[in-house]
């Protein structure tokens, strides 16, 4: 992250210990001692009590602890809406599981099911037509990575969200991921749990 967006805050990560009012951190993934200024101090403080910086130099400061691990984005309390996105659910036959699969994406977002060549392709059929989902067949069973590959090929979104035909999907999902790409080096997010972790470029 090469800035925090204005309006956002920090959470520092749970290695950062601070020390001498705040000037000195040491911490982070791989730990890393830094030294900030009596302003710098001052910055990051508003920062963490959601007080979000419309200066360049604190924003600044906040990516570069943020691309030091020692602390994580948090995005406004009304993020910005939704970008677009299409959704992608690699499929082989399960036609049951997919069904709740995409009964609990709710339609919100263009949904592109790969079927891997399954052996009741009419079934799979049957539930997309169902729900509004589009499918995309294949002809030689490829697997879920080959499977989501042809499915990102047939979206003409920038954003792709790959979700498994096995897995139901809690409401706002997908709000603890998008805001991510706001960073512009951001390249993938997964959630893992409660949180989400980022790979960049």
């Amino acid at each position: 992250m090469t800035a925090l967006p204005e309006g956002w805050g920090l959470i520092l990560d749970r290695s950062v210990q601070g020390f001498c009012d705040g000037t000195v951190l040491a911490g982070g993934r791989p730990g890393r001692l830094v030294t900030l200024t009596p302003a710098g101090a001052r910055a990051l403080e508003d920062l963490l009590v959601g007080r979000g910086a419309p200066d360049a130099a604190p924003r600044a400061l906040a990516g570069r602890l943020v691309a030091a691990g020692m602390a994580h984005p948090r995005p406004p309390a009304r993020p910005g809406p939704t970008p677009p996105l299409t959704v992608v659910v690699p499929v082989r036959d399960r036609s049951e599981a997919l069904a709740r699969c995409l009964a609990a994406l709710g339609g919100t977002h263009p949904v592109v099911v790969v079927d891997d060549a399954s052996a009741d392709p009419g079934a799979v059929d049957r539930v997309c037509r169902a729900h509004g989902a589009r499918r995309v067949h294949r002809e030689a069973n490829g697997g879920p990575g080959a499977a989501r590959t042809t499915g990102m090929a047939a979206c003409a979104t920038d954003l792709v969200a790959f979700v498994d035909s096995d897995v139901t999907v809690p409401p706002g999902w997908l709000d603890h991921l998008t805001w991510c790409f706001e960073d512009p080096s951001v390249a993938a997010v997964a959630q893992i749990g409660r949180a989400s972790c980022r790979e960049r470029v």
